[in-house]
């Protein structure tokens, strides 16, 4: 995928769009073929840092212990701890309103147990739940600003019961160079974590929320 296709795909979106009240997400939508998802090696999960960032707000939630509390939170939108599971734990609506209302938890390594058992079931399904895979396991309050900074620029790529991607990109307002490079960042992790690369690739389309895909390539 050539980087003049990537910005021409981008100038027609923006000339098809129609100006909304509202920022609209920039998504790229990758088709992929020839892949049995059936086989586990063939199933993608990963975790992009995009380099102009997404250009929205992230929110993200710290579960943590106490020696880290103070730190957590300068850096997260909220800070729970232990105590605080319980409630979660007996209110399924609660719970279901927590797990909607931030992009990512955070957690200190040694209360996972606790946190999957509380609320594993609300957060599990949203892909949510803390894991070494997504980084959102912390091991000290050093590592927190680090990560906090990286979770704000960071998408999820799911691969698993569909063969197509959709990942955000941005939004609207960013330059078309910006969308540009956080594009080709998301297209070249997909494809390098695909069996046969780019040969696994159908079709690659951007879009605006409320717009048509146009086709990439």
């Amino acid at each position: 995928m050539k980087k003049e296709e990537v910005l021409k795909a981008i100038k027609e979106a923006r000339k098809q769009n129609k100006k909304r009240n509202f920022t609209q997400t920039a998504e790229l939508i990758v088709a992929l073929k020839d892949l049995d998802l059936k086989k586990p090696e063939n199933q993608v999960e990963l975790y992009v840092t995009l380099p102009e960032g997404l250009g929205k707000e992230i929110k993200i939630a710290g579960i943590v212990s106490p020696d880290m509390l103070e730190e957590a939170k300068k850096y997260f939108d909220l800070v729970l701890v232990e105590e605080d599971l319980e409630k979660y734990r007996k209110n399924k609506r609660l719970g279901k309103k927590l797990a909607r209302s931030y992009d990512y938890f955070v957690a200190s390594a040694p209360l996972m147990p606790k946190i999957a058992a509380a609320i594993g079931r609300y957060l599990g399904p949203l892909g949510r739940l803390p894991s070494p895979r997504a980084g959102t396991i912390i091991a000290s309050k050093q590592q927190i600003p680090i990560l906090a900074d990286k979770l704000r620029k960071t998408v999820r790529i799911i691969v698993k019961k569909q063969p197509q991607a959709q990942v955000r990109v941005g939004v609207e307002s960013m330059s078309d160079e910006a969308l540009a490079r956080n594009i080709e960042t998301v297209y070249n992790q997909l494809i390098h974590h695909l069996p046969r690369e780019e040969q696994n690739v159908k079709h690659v389309y951007f879009k605006f929320t409320m717009s048509k895909p146009v086709r990439v390539v």
